[in-house]
């Protein structure tokens, strides 16, 4: 997704293509074949309230053939405000962040409007592309659809039509974070059809195929991670994205994006790729990565009260 992150200078190592299973007859290529089925996108809130970071891999996938390092999957929406996506069907994906942009121009910048404008965003694509694959052949618009369909097409017809209209789905999921007037760090995740959830109070959240891992790992540490450091917060965020990796062909290419917002102070933006995480990713295979206990033998054995089991009856 050519132009989908906007912060400059990023760096991008090629880490080639992986063929799976033979290759199908070639037909013309459609936006929808080329899903991100395979990622994985996560944003953990910290230093009080007043810092995000955020991680993504960069995997593309047509379901057939798959490349690392070929997708941003962030990008800035606004000053305060960044959104990542996990989708099957990428083709609404930049209609809705330029949709977003817009509206964010002409929105206070307030938690509840910043929702509002972004939950519109996706609304009206949805309403854009049912339109264009159910109502367009007709010449109509939802509007004329409501107002006229019932008398052109008669209960049955006019109730068919609008039933194909309403199962028009988008394949996509967007997670949105950043900080509001007070400098105050938000989450939220949107998805089909429109709907918004808010994920502020857990102080951190994944989308994508490698979210289960993802969650799993950051729900796994002791520290309330919304106080941390913002140092600390970007481990824990890399770690989770190098857990998700086992799950779903999560792509190896990580994305790390950390922005301080102090109340009283300079935002500080701080943007890594995988090359610069490389030492981090070292560090983790060789101490933590399938690290266990000293002696677990021994302790697992003390742990059960064994007993012999009763003749099984013949």
């Amino acid at each position: 997704m050519a132009g989908s992150c906007e912060v400059e200078k990023v760096e991008s190592k090629r880490l080639g293509w992986a063929t799976i299973g033979a290759f199908p007859k070639l037909r013309p290529s459609r936006p929808a074949d080329w899903g991100l089925v395979v990622t994985v996108c996560i944003a953990a809130i910290c230093e009080q309230g007043r810092g995000i970071v955020l991680a993504s891999d960069m995997m593309i996938s047509t379901g057939w053939v798959s490349g690392d390092a070929k997708a941003a999957k962030t990008s800035r929406i606004s000053r305060n405000w960044y959104t990542m996506f996990s989708a099957d069907d990428v083709s609404p994906v930049e209609p809705i962040i330029a949709k977003m942009k817009e509206k964010l121009k002409e929105s206070p910048n307030e938690i509840s409007a910043v929702i509002k404008a972004v939950t519109e965003a996706y609304q009206e694509q949805l309403r854009a592309e049912a339109t264009d694959k159910v109502l367009a052949r007709y010449g109509w618009t939802l509007e004329s659809f409501l107002r006229d369909g019932y008398g052109a097409l008669g209960p049955e017809s006019f109730a068919d039509v609008r039933k194909q209209y309403e199962t028009v789905k988008l394949d996509c999921e967007f997670m949105v974070c950043g900080f509001d007037l007070d400098h105050e760090a938000h989450i939220f995740t949107v998805s089909d059809p429109g709907i918004s959830k808010d994920r502020s109070m857990t102080g951190f959240w994944a989308i994508g195929s490698g979210e289960y891992m993802a969650l799993a790992s950051l729900m796994a540490r002791r520290q309330l991670i919304p106080t941390q450091s913002i140092e600390k917060t970007a481990y824990y965020v890399c770690e989770a994205k190098l857990m998700a990796e086992v799950a779903s062909d999560v792509g190896k290419t990580t994305m790390l994006l950390a922005h301080k917002s102090p109340p009283n102070g300079q935002d500080e933006v701080s943007f890594l790729v995988a090359q610069h995480l490389a030492p981090l990713k070292e560090a983790w295979e060789k101490e933590v990565k399938g690290r266990e206990p000293s002696h677990i033998e021994n302790t697992m054995k003390s742990c059960p009260k064994w007993q012999t089991l009763p003749a099984y009856p013949t």
